[in-house]
């Protein structure tokens, strides 16, 4: 497990270091696709190629980024993590949220954690799992 969280936090550094300033990363989104925008070619991400939604912490912060909205895609079982610093990311978690069939929101699982957790809040049939338990 140490060797997962140490990975993590180096990948979370050359992520930050390539990406520069996170306040030069937007995230907007609609009915049909979220778009993320910032250095080079925007990123899609389409809602029916959406598998899973989870929030993520790390024991990163307050330095780098410790907290995550991030989707598992069904085409490449990849994880795409967006930080809440990216600008319009709260509003994609506030949807996110309203979605049906999330069973509850980042407040109420990982609200004030310094430590590395995730929690899968939809399909509902994933809620309360972690992202680990989900990529097995």
């Amino acid at each position: 497990m140490w060797m997962k969280t140490a990975w993590k936090r180096v990948r979370q550094f050359l992520d930050r270091r390539r990406m520069g300033d996170v306040r030069k990363w937007k995230v907007e989104f609609d009915s049909e696709e979220i778009r993320i925008k910032g250095e080079g070619a925007p990123q899609l991400i389409r809602w029916d190629d959406v598998k899973r939604i989870a929030y993520e912490t790390t024991d990163a912060g307050p330095w780098l980024g410790d907290y995550f909205l991030v989707f598992q895609l069904r085409s490449t079982s990849m994880w795409i993590a967006l930080e809440f610093e990216y600008e319009g990311v709260l509003e994609l978690a506030k949807h996110v949220n309203a979605l049906p069939g999330t069973q509850f929101g980042p407040q109420e699982c990982l609200a004030n954690c310094t430590e590395c957790k995730s929690v899968v809040v939809w399909p509902a049939e994933d809620a309360g799992k972690t992202i680990d338990e989900c990529s097995a």
